[in-house]
């Protein structure tokens, strides 16, 4: 019970987990303020489709974990990016901002630590799972 009870999780809770990116892409949809937001969300459409794909079938090393690996990280840096320049944050705001991206950094540092020990070990799912969490918070600064 155990045993399938891991694999299932192991295999499962990341790719449950990216079908959290359709939420702030959702709310986008309603608020539209934007054409370079609207160019920023349809590419998050794209790596949460990459995220789906691989987190499907989590094979290390595959041609869709490098498509997913340069999605993911292109979205954090363009998410970053404008949340920064272009949003007019509050200092509360920004701070909390900081902390949650600052604390996505963590988990996805971890999980790159525990997966590089064992792949698909309970600490990578883990952690991997807490920077979906904080990723998809930090994408709703995009938005706020």
């Amino acid at each position: 019970m155990l045993s399938n009870m891991k694999t299932w999780f192991t295999n499962k809770l990341l790719y449950a987990s990216s079908h959290l990116f359709l939420l702030p892409i959702f709310v986008y949809f309603f608020t539209n303020t934007s054409r370079i937001q609207s160019a920023i969300f349809s590419f998050l459409f794209i790596n949460f489709i990459a995220s789906i794909a691989f987190w499907y079938n989590p094979i290390k090393g595959s041609l869709v974990h490098k498509i997913d690996a340069v999605a993911a990280r292109t979205s954090i840096i363009i998410l970053l990016l404008y949340t920064l320049i272009f949003r007019n944050l509050s200092m509360f705001v920004l701070v909390t901002y900081i902390l949650v991206v600052l604390t996505m950094f963590l988990f996805f540092f971890l999980s790159n630590t525990y997966s590089r020990k064992e792949w698909c070990c309970m600490e990578h799912i883990l952690c991997h799972f807490m920077a979906h969490i904080f990723a998809c918070f930090a994408i709703f600064f995009m938005i706020i």
